[in-house]
């Protein structure tokens, strides 16, 4: 009887010993997966390159639908996709529509991949000679398009870059184009500028101690306390407006680099409704 209770005792220390190990292997699984596994299946399916490398593959599989439904989502994931990346998803949602014979939403979907890259060219290798044809056939009209309109130059953005950097330095100074340039500057007046009201507010401060001050010996030091923020108030101030006039006539005199088209800005937004809802994007050019 005691060896049996005995035995009996042994193994239940035995279960309750491996509960807590068992628990924190259950523990380590969820931490890994939680912190390294989980992550990379999201980002693999919400970067550019992991949208374009899905889109890619179904289409080359020949699931014509699976791939039109995929380009729709990445137009809709807010991905922040660049100018070659939207033509290639377009070109894809082009390739997947008019495999599935809809031949006119294709054809707007070849003139959006035109809208990032005019000169864009098809692959003969890739793509059939029917597709091909109909893609030089947009192309066509696309640059006759072109043709009969013209892109307008943009105005001379001095003006309005002066105007821009009276309010902040540097803004006109980005307006044009000049980003670097601008940053330099933003941050110069902004760092500038909290100096100033800094240094006022802390020779306000030390003005009034030093007015209320009664002991001899502690007089001098509240005056040479309030000496120093007082000079250096105004120190930043003459920095601060040198800024402001270098900003303001930089933006006035200073011809812009290479003037932009209306139709080459660096920034182009495109509104489109497809059979999923209204499609808003965006293209940023550097």
């Amino acid at each position: 009887m005691f060896s049996e209770t005995n035995s009996l005792n042994r193994g239940l220390c035995y279960g309750k010993a491996d509960r807590p190990r068992k628990f924190g292997v259950d523990l380590i699984i969820v931490i890994l997966f939680t912190f390294f596994l989980l992550p990379t299946l999201i980002w693999g399916q919400t970067t550019p390159e992991g949208w374009l490398e899905q889109i890619e593959g179904e289409y080359n599989r020949l699931n014509y639908q699976r791939a039109e439904n995929l380009c729709w989502e990445a137009l809709r994931s807010g991905v922040d996709f660049d100018h070659h990346q939207l033509a290639t998803i377009h070109k894809y949602l082009a390739l997947a529509l008019i495999s599935q014979g809809k031949i006119e939403p294709g054809k707007r979907e070849f003139r959006e991949l035109l809208s990032y890259q005019p000169d864009y060219e098809l692959d003969s290798l890739y793509v059939s000679p029917k597709i091909i044809d109909i893609f030089d056939e947009v192309k066509a009209q696309v640059a006759l398009e072109r043709l009969a309109h013209p892109p307008k130059p943009s105005p001379d953005p001095r003006l309005m870059g002066a105007l821009r950097s009276i309010i902040m330095p540097g803004w006109g100074q980005w307006y044009k184009g000049e980003h670097l340039k601008g940053g330099v500057l933003m941050g110069l007046g902004t760092v500038t500028l909290g100096g100033v009201l800094w240094s006022h507010v802390q020779y306000q401060r030390t003005r009034d101690l030093y007015q209320n001050a009664t002991d001899p010996d502690d007089i001098q030091s509240k005056y040479d306390r309030a000496n120093r923020f007082y000079k250096t108030r105004n120190g930043l101030t003459a920095f601060a407006v040198g800024i402001w006039l270098f900003a303001h006539l930089d933006a006035a005199l200073r011809p812009p680099a290479e003037p932009l088209a209306l139709d080459a800005r660096p920034v182009t937004f495109h509104q489109r409704i497809s059979p999923h809802g209204v499609i808003f994007s965006a293209g940023i050019t550097f």
